[in-house]
């Protein structure tokens, strides 16, 4: 196999996870966070003050709450279990300072929307690796609503200034073969417009269940929109400030799916579960099921139970289209489900903080995991194949590559590992599981952190076929 290398500094915080047995015990999960973006969003755009229950908390989502503050979001009560803030009625302030977005591309892309909202000058700022990603280059919605902006990126970040107009609005086109994040952006904004919006989207669509979400939450807070083919079509109006509880989250959730998998006899229970009406998590669930992890749900009591089981089948295919923040979890497991598994359409979180599909086969592999990519007709890679369940010897350091995701899958996968295995970049779990170490010392999980600060050399993941394999 051909490897890629280039120098960066490595991150701080490396995780060693000891052979273990069973998974036993009561677990937690945190609130969703795609449901916890979107509330923070409809907040600040309705008027009135919004009940937020159960708030989601992780680095990314206090970023946007920062963001959602700048723009006029006020607060009245903040508590651990209950927030309540009080929204600008769609009239939208100039922020002072730049907006930090670091490596969330959901935040850049929300912001970026509000921002062509706003009258005047606003900067936004994130990490380099928002450059490699499918975000600047379609910007083009601004100039099309009636701003423009400019690209300030440097060799060290993204960086953009966006000259918005309180009358934007008419019609443009968004890709949504590789996210359905713009779609969703504009989605949010569109009432604001005195013109009306309208979203022509191209190249299919990736995490449906995801825009499914958005549209339904407007729909409950008066704002429904009409949609014409692959024509979204959005018209003025304000959003009601009906409260909103924030459901569990089954991305954090998937992580203590895998390890039941990866585990077997492992049996846990997840305290104060809420599930969503999502059917991407309705997707997710049925997945687990067929590779090893069913699990019964007590809708009184907020209860999961969680086990470990044979596969369904000898021969397992899924389709993760309308699962991608799963899909770390899901090649993990496939890895470890005693069955031959195929994971397909799943392509697209190539595009996410790394290349997510790419960068597991790669670590899963060095781990000792009889894996191997999956490409469609073109050589891109879409999936993957695992043949039986594998045996991990592990003895290794993985790169999460700086994507708390991939450090989910890299750490369920390394609990069938023989031998102590290692993980870079333990400190990026915060931007969507920020108790996870906690949760899986209480299942009996053993790990030992350490803080390393030194320049390392790391992989650089190919992403087509001619690339992944040895040349002759």
């Amino acid at each position: 196999m051909q490897t890629f290398y280039h120098r960066q500094r490595s991150s701080r915080m490396h995780v060693s996870i000891l052979p273990v047995g069973e998974l036993k015990g009561l677990a937690s999960v945190p609130s969703s966070k795609p449901h916890m973006q979107r509330a923070l969003i409809f907040a600040l755009l309705s008027e009135g003050d919004t009940e937020i229950l159960f708030p989601s908390w992780s680095s990314e989502t206090k970023r946007l709450f920062e963001a959602a503050k700048q723009f006029g979001l006020q607060v009245i009560e903040d508590g651990p279990e209950r927030l309540v803030v009080r929204g600008t009625g769609g009239l939208l302030k100039p922020s002072a300072k730049a907006l930090m977005a670091d490596g969330s591309a959901f935040m850049f892309r929300t912001v970026a929307a509000l921002a062509s909202a706003v009258p005047g000058e606003t900067t936004i700022e994130g990490y380099k690796s928002i450059k490699n990603r499918p975000v600047l280059q379609h910007l083009t919605f601004i100039n099309d609503l009636g701003g423009n902006w400019k690209d300030l990126s440097d060799l060290n970040s993204a960086r953009i200034l966006i000259n918005g107009k309180k009358d934007f609005g008419g019609a443009t086109i968004v890709d949504t073969a590789k996210t359905s994040q713009f779609l969703t952006a504009l989605l949010l904004i569109a009432p604001l417009s005195p013109k009306g919006v309208s979203i022509i989207t191209s190249g299919g669509l990736v995490g449906e269940g995801y825009v499914d979400l958005t549209l339904s939450m407007m729909k409950e807070r008066g704002i429904p929109v009409a949609l014409d083919g692959n024509t979204y079509s959005v018209h003025p109006g304000l959003y009601k400030n009906i409260p909103i509880t924030i459901p569990s989250d089954f991305t954090a959730l998937s992580y203590l799916m895998a390890a039941v998998v990866a585990r077997p006899g492992s049996e846990l229970t997840v305290e104060h579960y809420r599930r969503s009406t999502m059917s991407s998590e309705t997707q997710f669930f049925e997945a687990f099921a067929k590779l090893g992890a069913v699990s019964d749900y007590d809708e009184r009591a907020h209860r999961l139970h969680i086990r470990h089981t044979n596969p369904a089948e000898h021969e397992i295919e899924i389709d993760a289209k309308n699962i991608p923040t799963v899909v770390p979890s899901l090649c993990a497991a496939a890895c470890l489900s005693a069955a031959d598994v195929t994971i397909r359409g799943a392509g697209h979180v190539n595009h996410h903080k790394c290349q997510r599909l790419l960068v597991m086969v790669e670590e899963l592999r060095r781990l000792g995991c009889n894996v191997r990519p999956k490409f469609n007709h073109e050589g891109t890679m879409e999936g993957l194949i695992a043949l039986g369940k594998s045996e991990p010897t592990g003895g290794v350091t993985l790169d999460s590559f700086r994507d708390h995701r991939v450090l989910g899958g890299l750490f369920a996968a390394s609990l069938s590992a023989k031998e102590i295995t290692r993980i870079t970049g333990a400190e990026y779990m915060d931007a969507g599981f920020p108790s996870f170490f906690d949760v899986m010392s209480i299942l009996n999980v053993r790990t030992r952190n350490e803080e390393i600060d030194e320049g390392v050399i790391q992989r650089t993941s190919p992403r087509r076929a001619e690339d992944y394999y040895e040349t002759a």
